[in-house]
């Protein structure tokens, strides 16, 4: 029951907020005060700017894009390769099990692709 209610209060906080700023504050486990109380003051000021920049500038890339598709890349670019990938790698070396989680690196796919071709023509 507790954390459907953080949840809830989660949401409730974030309600009146545009899309965008509610899909990044909903995506993150701790909201911006709480962050800001672990570093100390000369780092805050840094990590205020960096990390609202960096979301919202994802977003930019695909302006054009509906909705769901932008929180798609920024869930690709950010959030899979920060926060879900680094966690169910950890998590399953400390339970000795076997995952595979998915490939993200565009470029270098395409690489190996590429080379694979190349092989097999």
């Amino acid at each position: 029951m507790k954390g459907s209610v953080r949840l809830a209060k989660k949401m409730a906080r974030s309600a009146s907020l545009d899309a965008e700023e509610r899909f990044i504050r909903n995506c993150t486990y701790l909201d911006a005060e709480q962050k800001m109380s672990l570093y100390a003051a000369a780092v805050q000021d840094q990590l205020r700017a960096s990390t609202a920049v960096r979301h919202h500038s994802r977003f930019d890339e695909v302006r054009d894009a509906d909705f769901l598709n932008q929180m798609l890349y920024l869930d690709t670019k950010i959030f899979m390769t920060s926060l879900n990938l680094n966690y169910n790698d950890k998590m399953s070396m400390a339970s000795s099990v076997e995952v595979r989680v998915p490939f993200l690196d565009r470029e270098l796919a395409e690489f190996a692709a590429g080379t694979f071709r190349q092989i097999l023509s």
